[in-house]
């Protein structure tokens, strides 16, 4: 069964020729063989604002070979089962979790096990070559060619899992609007070895702090109430903790967690002026908002909103 929309596609089909028809929507151009078992090839497909994300299972062994010249670049994540990349003649296992990226000039192949499930993201040239040049400060001459060393995502109880695999086509996920797309090619580029990466470590500090921020801040506004602490959100963006406090400071003039702090002062302040009367305390907001020090709570909503969370309370709510 195929369906066809202009933003999304799904199918599943135990033909091969069929399955390479279907899969060319995240693959482009492949051949496909088999190799053990028999196929059951399932594949569901979401189209961004310039990329296309999905993820795609055989249910048997089988290599997926790309095709000649292409247009885009492919990024893989390998979701489950194994896989064996071939990269420019380098083969090299990836377990689950990790990452691999393909040039559009480069030999590339993967080989699945049965159990194997991996999402695919075809990002136009335009996309990677922009964000190489605000990462960088100058236009990168070229096309990047990948490294055959795959990066890895952290445990699923780590935030970096959730966005990257939100990145690349999650299910549950909002569709790949363009800012998130551009914070997946930032992160491809920071953690893919390619032939700008000693010159990305050493970009002016002025475009390294505005894309560790940009980075943080996607991380900090998907998940405003989790548990992560200043020195995990350095970690997720490749920097030590006193590079992550220098980027906010020449960026936002404040520290990251002055930033967490104002996106969930915005939240309790919506909260309340949603509130009708009686039916919530000002405390019990802030509480399940992070907030556990009143005194200090009441202090920085009076700064950032000019009246007491009471006021605010008071004023819009409604009978």
């Amino acid at each position: 069964m195929i369906t066809v929309d202009p933003a999304f596609s799904y199918g599943r089909t135990p033909d091969a020729e069929h399955a390479r028809a279907m899969a060319s929507t995240v693959l482009g151009n492949h051949d496909l063989r088999i190799t053990q078992g028999t196929l059951d090839m399932w594949m569901r497909a979401e189209k961004g604002f310039a990329s296309t994300a999905g993820f795609l299972g055989y249910r048997c062994a089988a290599q997926v070979h790309l095709e000649g010249l292409r247009e885009d670049y492919t990024a893989v994540l390998v979701l489950t089962g194994h896989a064996v990349g071939q990269l420019d003649g380098s083969c090299l296992e990836l377990n689950r979790r990790a990452v691999l990226a393909a040039g559009p000039q480069q030999e590339f192949a993967i080989c699945l096990s049965g159990d194997c499930v991996v999402r695919v993201v075809r990002l136009p040239l335009w996309l990677v070559r922009a964000r190489a040049l605000a990462l960088l400060g100058r236009d990168a001459v070229g096309l990047l060619t990948f490294g055959a060393v795959p990066a890895f995502v952290a445990d699923n109880n780590a935030p970096v899992t959730r966005h990257v695999a939100r990145y690349l086509g999650h299910q549950n996920a909002q569709r790949l609007d363009r800012f998130v797309e551009e914070r997946l090619v930032d992160w491809l580029l920071r953690q893919l070895p390619h032939q700008y990466t000693d010159a990305l470590s050493a970009v002016p500090s002025a475009e390294k702090s505005r894309a560790i921020v940009d980075f943080v801040k996607l991380l900090m506004d998907t998940n405003p109430l989790g548990k992560d602490s200043m020195e995990s959100y350095a970690v997720q963006a490749g920097v030590t903790y006193p590079e992550l406090i220098r980027a906010f400071q020449w960026a936002n003039g404040q520290f990251p967690h002055m930033y967490l702090r104002g996106v969930r002062l915005d939240m309790v302040h919506g909260v309340l002026q949603g509130a009708r009367a009686g039916e919530m305390d000002v405390a019990t907001v802030a509480r399940k908002h992070g907030f556990r020090n009143g005194t200090e709570f009441r202090s920085w909503y009076r700064k950032r909103f000019g009246e007491w969370p009471a006021d605010t309370l008071r004023r819009t709510g409604k009978d």
